[in-house]
Parts: structure tokens; C-alpha cells; sequence
């Protein structure tokens, strides 16, 4: 009886080997990006430990620095060492916390307890560690680069934009300078709980150019979709020689604040160029469970984009 069953050729042989070790390469690749991703933000996070404390035990003693806590002598501030995970050293530089390794930690002391993104004086590796903890949608593509003479983050996509930077305040402000290209507007969302997709719960406060003829607007966010505002300003009543035609496209500095207001809620403040834009509403937001790591973030839409320059975030 004839068998009729073939044995897989050389040449086929072969090939599954390239496929099978291109599969191999891929996984590796993955698994040492993922690796990298999880050791910059552990690396981080023991910083914003050691600034916390920092912030903590100077009330009772003026004089501590922050090298002090570096050197925990005794276990004085730290039972156990509190340090970066690919074994970088730390060091204070210009009141910020940089490791050897990782970079700055972009958290500047003296202005009790403040992240500082001050795009123009990064370097570039401090620039890919940021945008390394930062989380954004798969298809966005936000950037660090050079617009109309000064260095910037920016969205280089258009659509549906988010961008969002890790905060351990449970109050805080928000201060940046913001300028909107485009004809539609930009949000900058606060007190969010976000997936590694962007995909956010939480508010957003949107300077919306098209909404109603040119609004301020405030809204709820579940799962990166959003509510019907749930508070609209007009500029005109606000902003003291508000012009339409020139407002949006303006270079603005825009200052959120969030403050406590009862044990339930927190009130947003909301500044632009000086003006408290709230000032005739209390603009009142729950507050979010302090158990899981908050966002703050940045979100366009259509064909904006915005450029956003030193951005910085203050502990209240």
C-alpha cells in the first residue's frame, strides 16, 4: 500500500525557523519596552515619595534639605530605601530630584510641591522619560518640539486628542500658557481616572470656540466620552474687551484651581490672563477616590491643535 503522507521540505523547515525567531525578536522587543515603561514610572514614583515627605517633615524642621532625606541617615525618614529600580542614584540638582538613569524628576521643591514641565529647558532624554509616564491614546501623537520660536508639547494628530500627566495632590492648580490653532478648542481635564487608552473619567474644562458662538464650558467625562455641560460662561460677560475675532487664537495663561469644599465636593476656579472667569459661578465637582492614581490632562478635537508651554502643577 502506497503512504501517501509528505515530509515538510528543507525549505519549508526553514522557514517556520525565520517566522518562529521574527516572533521572538518581536516578543522581546515588547516585553523590554514594557519593562523599561514600568521601571521609568516606579523610578518616579520613589521620587514623589521622597518630595512628599520632603513636604512633610520641613514644617518642623526648616532647616532639612532635601539631600537629607537622600541620605536617610539612621532610617531617620525611610525604614526601608527608598530608590530607583534599575539602581540609578539620585541627586539634587537646582531643587529637583534627578536620577542618574531616568533623568529629572521634573518636580521643582522650592515652590512647595510643584511638578514643573518647562519644555524649553529639558533636555531630551528628560522630554522621552515624560512622555514615557504620560498617557495617551494609541493613535495620538504628542510631541515636545519647536512652534513659532518657542518649545512646546502639541498634538500632531488630528481627531480626538488626550493627553494625560500622573498628579498625587488631592488639591491643586494648574497653571500653563495654552494657544489654540484650529477652529474648534481645547480641555484641560482634571481629577480623572484614566485606562492605559485614555479612555478617562472625570471633568474637563473646555475653551470652546464653536459651542455656542465661543464659550467657556464645563462638563463630566465616563470612560472618554462626555456629558452635556453642566455649566456654560460667556466670554463677554467675563473677560474685560472680550473680541471674538481674535480671542481664540490668542496665546492665553489659564489657571484651574480645585479646592476643597465640603467632604463630598471639590470648586473649580478658573483664571484666564488674571480674570477669574467663576467669579459670579461656584462650579462644584465630586471628589474622586483618592484609592486610585489621578490624571490631569489635555484634550482637542476636529482639526486643533494646541501648544502648550510650561505647564506646572501646584500642591494646595
Amino acid at each position: 500500500m502506497k503512504n501517501n503522507q509528505k515530509g515538510f521540505t528543507l525549505i519549508e523547515i526553514i522557514m517556520v525557523i525565520v517566522v518562529l525567531a521574527i516572533l521572538t525578536l518581536i516578543a522581546i522587543a515588547v516585553f523590554s519596552g514594557t519593562q523599561a515603561t514600568a521601571s521609568t514610572k516606579s523610578c518616579q514614583a520613589n521620587r514623589y515619595i521622597i518630595l512628599r515627605a520632603y513636604h512633610q517633615y520641613v514644617i518642623n524642621d526648616p532647616a532639612l534639605t532635601l539631600n537629607d532625606l537622600l541620605e536617610n541617615e539612621n532610617n531617620k525618614y525611610f525604614s526601608n530605601e527608598v530608590k530607583c529600580p534599575d539602581g540609578g542614584t539620585y541627586s539634587v540638582v537646582d531643587d529637583a530630584i534627578t536620577c542618574s538613569i531616568h533623568g529629572n524628576s521634573f518636580i521643582d521643591v522650592s515652590t512647595s510641591a510643584s511638578y514643573k514641565y518647562s519644555f524649553s529647558n529639558m533636555s531630551e532624554d528628560e522630554i522621552n522619560a515624560l512622555l514615557d509616564l504620560v498617557i495617551m491614546q494609541s493613535n495620538d501623537k504628542w510631541v515636545v518640539s519647536e512652534k513659532n520660536g518657542k518649545v512646546v508639547l502639541t498634538n500632531q494628530t488630528t481627531g480626538e486628542n488626550r493627553i494625560f500627566f500622573p498628579v498625587e495632590f488631592e488639591n491643586y492648580m494648574i497653571k500653563s500658557n495654552i494657544q489654540l490653532s484650529g477652529s474648534n478648542g481645547y480641555g484641560i481635564m482634571i481629577d480623572t481616572i484614566s485606562d492605559d487608552n485614555a479612555n478617562d473619567t472625570g471633568y474637563i474644562f473646555q475653551m470652546d470656540a464653536a459651542f455656542g458662538g465661543g464659550e467657556f464650558v464645563f462638563r463630566e467625562r465616563t470612560n472618554g466620552k462626555e456629558s452635556s455641560p453642566f455649566e456654560r460662561i460667556k466670554p463677554a460677560d467675563v473677560i474685560p474687551g472680550y473680541d471674538k475675532k481674535t480671542f481664540w487664537n490668542e496665546k492665553h495663561e489659564v489657571i484651574v484651581d480645585i479646592v476643597s469644599y465640603s467632604s463630598t465636593q471639590n470648586e473649580m476656579k478658573v483664571y484666564i490672563d488674571g480674570y477669574e472667569i467663576t467669579i459670579n459661578d461656584t462650579v462644584l465637582i465630586d471628589k474622586t477616590d483618592t484609592s486610585e492614581q489621578t490624571y490631569i490632562g489635555f484634550r482637542t478635537w476636529g482639526s486643533s491643535s494646541v501648544l502648550i508651554d510650561d505647564l506646572e502643577v501646584l500642591s494646595n
